[in-house]
């Protein structure tokens, strides 16, 4: 009983900690994505209606797009991608849109020094591959998959539904709902 009674009376004489003071919200509340998109005219026609999804997703803090029209895998690989990233320097995810200028090359691009940049920077990445283009599946889905997984979550657009008005871009229904169903993904892959 003795033994008892000291553990109580050490117990409740003790100043607690300060660390068991205060509690640290950044450490209780999950952290807001950043997004930052990168690529070729997809990533250009997203950009044009992010603004109006991000603010009705209260676990997004903001969205950032630098593209450039008409631009292959190989136009951004090492220094341009990173640059890119340098733009948003709290980003927490990237969605890269590439793929559909390298539709119609014989084998998959050299993704290699975008995924080392997506390493680097500990980013979650997603890959946002082409629609059907044309109104037809092309070979460079699947060979993208193979080589940005598992570094990149793949998100596959040839099966989303999309209106592309010149068989390339999707007109402004159409990238909102793109967007959409991008990022409610995200967050189901992210859980």
């Amino acid at each position: 009983m003795r033994y008892v009674l000291l553990s109580l009376l050490l117990l409740f004489s003790c100043k607690p900690t300060e660390q068991s003071e205060s509690i640290n919200v950044a450490e209780v509340q999950p952290q807001k994505l950043s997004i930052i998109a990168v690529g070729d005219s997809s990533a250009c026609a997203i950009s044009a209606v992010s603004d109006g999804i991000v603010k009705k997703r209260d676990y997004v803090a903001g969205y950032h797009t630098v593209c450039k029209v008409g631009s292959r895998v190989e136009y951004w690989s090492g220094r341009r991608f990173e640059s890119a990233l340098f733009t948003r320097p709290d980003a927490t995810n990237v969605f890269i849109f590439l793929g559909g200028n390298n539709a119609g090359d014989s084998s998959g691009p050299d993704v290699s020094k975008i995924l080392e940049t997506v390493t680097k920077h500990g980013l979650r990445c997603t890959w946002v591959g082409p629609p059907k283009l044309y109104g037809r599946r092309w070979p460079i889905n699947e060979r993208l998959k193979v080589a940005v997984v598992p570094t990149c979550d793949y998100f596959d657009s040839e099966d989303v539904d999309l209106k592309l008005v010149d068989g390339l871009h999707p007109d402004r229904e159409s990238a909102i709902r793109w967007l959409n169903i991008i990022m409610d993904s995200v967050i189901k892959v992210k859980k």
